[in-house]
């Protein structure tokens, strides 16, 4: 029985719309019904410097078949607003003090779609994680999994975002360019491998990936198919 390990950002977990039917689910749950034993660590924001740090003090020792990471959109977002700023209003869930609510006005005013349009525009919004640092965090992470453990690692690439997506971040199309090519840069076809969402949604991306960022049920279930592939086939 295969132990795998699924790390990464809301993409892991989110359904876009929610689900129809009761028989709608996420590949980590198709997956958990198949004689896998599956791990999952995953959180909204999640990125690749989060994917190293959890690894190396959680994970490290715990020896999967196959580690399947999902991360890149949280790293390569330009945001009109720094990271402290969005974990800090992450926390504040309920607004008790003059302090919290103050605050929770001011992020809504720097997350305002406008803002973020305007300064994307202005190139005055910044990714969360650099390129630079994007590549030197999954090499870490790759470098340790390989090092200290039998594993295979797959990476999930970062599907092209709707036009929705791009009119509001403008600059996200470029970087996904990038930010992608960093990670097929990782690949060696023989514990490290990439699934590549456009290739698999090319088809019909609207059906499979409407949103954008985060699956379909439908798009979900063609992860699983092609996850099961590589798991069972190509490693």
């Amino acid at each position: 029985m295969k132990k795998l390990l699924i790390i990464g950002d809301s993409t892991v977990q989110w359904m876009r719309p929610y689900r129809g039917n009761k028989n709608d689910a996420t590949y980590v749950e198709l997956l958990q019904k198949e004689n896998y034993v599956v791990d999952v660590i995953s959180m909204p924001g999640m990125t690749s410097k989060e994917v190293l740090s959890i690894y190396w003090n959680e994970l490290g020792a715990k020896f999967y078949d196959v580690c399947i990471v999902s991360v890149g959109i949280n790293d390569l977002t330009p945001r009109s607003y720094p990271r402290w700023m969005w974990k800090i209003n992450n926390s504040l869930l309920i607004k008790e003090s003059f302090f919290s609510k103050l605050y929770s006005i001011l992020y809504r005013a720097f997350t305002n779609k406008y803002i973020q349009k305007i300064f994307s525009k202005y190139k005055i919004s910044k990714p969360w994680i650099s390129l630079k640092y994007f590549q030197l965090y999954l090499s870490k992470f790759q470098e340790l999994v390989l090092k200290e453990s039998d594993s295979k690692i797959i990476y999930l690439s970062l599907p092209n975002v709707s036009k929705r997506v791009s009119s509001l971040l403008v600059g996200i199309e470029d970087n996904i360019v990038h930010y992608k090519g960093v990670m097929s840069s990782l690949v060696d076809n023989k514990r490290v491998f990439e699934l590549n969402i456009d290739r698999l949604f090319e088809d019909d991306m609207e059906k499979f990936n409407i949103e954008g960022i985060h699956y379909t049920a439908d798009g979900h279930y063609k992860v699983y198919e092609a996850l099961v592939n590589i798991i069972e086939k190509e490693i």
